[in-house]
């Protein structure tokens, strides 16, 4: 990230479950909101503005399921706002945003 006068460089950390997943990142993209979507090899988070960090999607709360394969290689928002994920191995997969839910 580039504020204007300083670069910030984000790295996975074991013992902070905000951080990255992975140091690895293989697509971002971003929503209608203007979030920010990181594909990682090590599974999906998003960008949280206001805090500086990131949530690993797989730990919210209320999703019914979960990846078939965490490394994830791209990412594309269709005209519904539902992100398909592109994985290694684990062919496409869903992730609807409104109702918390994978599907392959």
């Amino acid at each position: 990230r580039y504020d204007g006068s300083h670069a910030y460089r984000y790295v996975f950390d074991p013992a902070d479950k905000t951080s990255l997943p992975h140091n690895t990142v293989n697509s971002i993209i971003e929503d209608k909101s203007q979030q920010l979507w990181i594909g990682t090899g090590q599974g999906l988070c998003i960008y949280n503005q206001e805090l500086d960090n990131f949530i690993n999607v797989d730990s919210i709360q209320g999703n019914r399921n979960f990846l078939n394969n965490r490394y994830i290689t791209d990412l594309e928002f269709d005209s519904k706002g539902n992100l398909w994920i592109g994985t290694h191995e684990g062919g496409v997969n869903v992730y609807d945003p409104v109702r918390r839910e994978f599907t392959y």
